[in-house]
């Protein structure tokens, strides 16, 4: 998993599309499984309630196997460049995969106590002491402090699990989370 510490803001910036690729084989498997991949639609939402399943686990079991003492963020870079290779993407038309993770971390974002960010650099471009790094790093930090003291009471994504079945997902690990984002408060 790539990613990126920021000691000094206890923060720990990691790439989201390293996070998809590991759980890409998961998701191809299980929509062969169910007969699924042939004709792909990210409209169907069988398909989506296995992406959303396997993706919603991986942020989940990163959150709470996490052994640093600094706040997860999740890095999304939407300039296309910087997009690395996805499978799926190569199943779908027109970026409509890149399109669909996007809409699926944005409705995340409102739901968890996780930040995501959208940001036009790579993530290791942040490494560097541009202006430009400076200037997303201090918004990301922003950002966190803002998310971080808003209140979650885990309803919403209470109803969006039991909307989406994924009822599982909440019981075994939202509420691990709960107690995670508790502790960095």
């Amino acid at each position: 998993m790539k990613y990126i510490d920021l000691p000094k803001s206890r923060l720990r910036l990691v790439c989201f599309y390293s996070l998809v690729q590991e759980c890409e084989v998961k998701i191809l498997k299980d929509l062969d499984k169910f007969n699924l991949l042939n004709d792909l639609s990210l409209t169907n939402k069988n398909v989506n309630t296995v992406i959303s399943y396997y993706i919603l686990k991986e942020i989940c079991d990163y959150v709470i196997d996490n052994e640093s003492k600094q706040r997860t963020v999740f890095y999304i870079s939407v300039n296309r460049l910087n997009v690395p290779e996805l499978y799926m993407s190569s199943l779908c038309e027109n970026n409509g995969y890149i399109v669909y993770l996007h809409k699926l971390v944005k409705r995340l974002n409102t739901l968890l106590p996780i930040l995501f960010y959208f940001g036009d650099c790579d993530l290791h471009d942040l490494k560097t002491q541009s202006g430009d790094s400076i200037d997303v790093i201090t918004d990301i930090i922003e950002k966190n402090k803002l998310k971080s003291y808003r209140k979650f009471t885990f309803e919403k994504i209470k109803k969006y699990a039991e909307r989406s079945g994924l009822a599982y997902i909440y019981k075994e690990y939202l509420n691990s989370i709960r107690i995670t984002s508790l502790l960095y408060k």
